[in-house]
């Protein structure tokens, strides 16, 4: 398939997960998601459409199951389900009726369910492995990130070293890209990341050591809030991911949190479900598009 197709069906598939988060979101708050749900299927049949090639100039939302069905000879599914989320959406669009959160998470299980079965169906792609990580732009972290989303679910302890490794890495690289150019102006507070995410045990730690973790954790959390990112997903991050240290000779390392030193073996694998380390994944993702879409464009009118 062309990597055209590729690259949208991984926007669709980011679209998809935004919606997720969306719909975990309180009410009303949670009512955008089927907004976004709607608008990622459409993209999708769109897609399909012209991977099809039975598009026409103006297809109404509905009428898509009818055109695809036809060209492929079997139904596309979920059609019901579609019809329901589509009148929900024209309900809280354009006449202010919010969806309850029971029918919220109906929607996004059918949602979700509808990219499995007909991404199978029409591109023979599993939605499992569109992945979004085709969209981080260093080789070398998409690398690192691939070899965990391969050990999710055979070994999580691998998987998470792989990650917690990654977004290191994605610090330090953007870092690295910026100080040659403006000095180190990203965060006036930035530290040495060779000991990124590391603290002193509270149980062994001196009083000189507890203050370095203080000072060590206000700085983090000043750079993360500075480049944009979620504080709150960092949070979440920082709980399960590992603590990565760097060597003199730029070698990366990780070791557990101290609850997990005790029993490392199968403990990570006990502690954390997939969902927590693919939560991580997604993090880092999010964190190298954001990072590296940053940049400084400063004129010497600017600078005068």
């Amino acid at each position: 398939m062309d990597s055209s197709y590729i690259k949208r069906l991984v926007f669709i598939k980011y679209l998809h997960k935004i919606g997720e988060e969306q719909s975990k979101l309180p009410e009303p708050l949670s009512s955008i998601s089927i907004l976004t749900f709607h608008n990622a299927i459409e993209l999708f049949l769109q897609l399909t459409v012209e991977y099809l090639n039975c598009g026409q100039y103006y297809i109404e939302f509905m009428e898509y199951w009818d055109i695809i069905s036809k060209k492929l000879g079997k139904e596309l599914a979920y059609k019901d389900s579609m019809r329901r989320l589509n009148k929900a959406r024209v309900a809280f669009k354009h006449h202010g009726n919010l969806p309850s959160n029971f029918n919220i998470e109906e929607f996004r299980i059918a949602t979700q369910n509808f990219f499995i079965e007909s991404c199978q169906l029409i591109f023979t792609i599993d939605f499992e492995d569109v992945t979004l990580i085709d969209l981080v732009p260093s080789e070398e972290i998409q690398e690192l990130l691939k070899t965990a989303n391969n050990k999710i679910h055979t070994d999580k302890y691998e998987a998470l070293k792989n990650i917690s490794i990654s977004f290191a890495k994605v610090l330090t690289e953007y870092e690295a890209k910026l100080y040659p150019k403006y000095g180190n102006i990203n965060n006036e507070f930035s530290k040495d990341y060779h000991s990124y995410h590391y603290y002193y045990s509270s149980i062994d730690a001196t009083p000189f050591q507890k203050i370095e973790n203080k000072l060590d954790a206000i700085t983090d959390s000043i750079l993360i809030l500075s480049l944009g990112l979620n504080y709150n997903k960092y949070l979440k991050f920082k709980t399960i991911s590992f603590y990565v240290f760097r060597t003199t000779g730029g070698g990366y390392h990780v070791t557990p949190q101290k609850e997990m030193e005790d029993s490392i073996d199968g403990s990570i694998n006990d502690k954390y479900s997939i969902d927590d380390i693919k939560f991580c994944l997604d993090f880092v993702i999010e964190t190298s598009i954001v990072i590296y879409s940053i940049d400084f464009n400063f004129s010497s009118t600017h600078l005068a």
